[in-house]
């Protein structure tokens, strides 16, 4: 199975690819402390955390925030991601793709 990564949906975006080594995870939030930082007042400081699993299976987990994580129109907690979904960190929207 192709690992995945979230690529932001807009193509002029000057946002970042989301990318992660398989048995690892990156949080991703506005302030410093998330490895992933986006500079967007509807992300919590510390947002989510995108964790690639060894099969190639990518997660994201909601860590609390006040905007939330929505997978496909669906506000999650916790959800495994596929190709061709679409997320959202707050305002921030992503599109799953193979990597």
């Amino acid at each position: 199975m192709p690992g995945l990564k979230l690529q932001p949906s807009a193509p002029d975006s000057d946002l970042p690819t989301i990318e992660v080594s398989p048995g690892q995870s990156k949080t991703v939030g506005r302030g410093r402390q998330a490895d992933i930082n986006i500079d967007d007042p509807s992300l919590s400081r510390v947002h989510a955390r995108v964790t690639a699993e060894a099969d190639g299976l990518l997660a994201v987990d909601d860590l609390g925030s006040t905007n939330g994580v929505v997978v496909n129109g669906r506000e999650q907690l916790s959800s495994y991601l596929r190709a061709g979904d679409v997320v959202r960190f707050g305002r921030v929207e992503y599109v799953v793709i193979n990597a």
